[in-house]
């Protein structure tokens, strides 16, 4: 697992998130190749995206963004007439 650095810790407070689970969801990326501007969702909470960088093997949380509203929706036809 590689190293998890959180550079706006007043987020993760601001929002009342688990930062263990953020710790544990972004040690899941792969921190091979340095990468900037990346995001993942958190899985537990729909409502937030993180956005991180990877540099170094390291990765480096940098923002959380708070989505304004979550629509649910079914995206079974979304392929059907291709």
């Amino acid at each position: 697992m590689a190293k998890v650095n959180i550079l706006c810790p007043d987020l993760i407070e601001e929002y009342g998130l688990d930062e263990s689970e953020i710790i544990k969801e972004l040690g899941k990326v792969n921190a091979e190749k340095d990468v900037e501007g990346m995001i993942k969702g958190l899985p537990e909470n729909l409502m937030y995206t993180l956005v991180y960088r990877v540099k170094s093997q390291k990765i480096f949380l940098t923002n959380i963004i708070k989505a304004e509203k979550v629509i649910k929706m079914d995206n079974s036809k979304l392929f059907a007439h291709m």
